[in-house]
């Protein structure tokens, strides 16, 4: 039986493959970081923040499956 990790459906995007290759390193983490707050707060591309919010929110999600099994999750929910 199959269990879906994320929590939010997102299409792979050039956007995302980007996202997730600055996300390996700590220097460009951050500088995505400061690129995500001038987009929120310019109210420049939105899609790609919401995008990269719903890539945050599935990796998070995904780490604490993995931390703390597939059961504690549902009960949560």
């Amino acid at each position: 039986m199959a269990h879906p990790t994320n929590v939010v459906a997102l299409i792979d995007t050039d956007f995302l493959a980007n996202a997730r290759q600055l996300l390996k390193n700590r220097d460009q983490s951050f500088t995505l970081y400061e690129w995500a707050l001038k987009a929120i707060r310019g109210g420049q591309h939105t899609n790609e923040v919401e995008q990269l919010i719903g890539e945050l929110i599935n990796e998070v999600h995904g780490l604490n499956v993995q931390l703390h099994g597939r059961t504690e999750q549902k009960a949560t929910a």
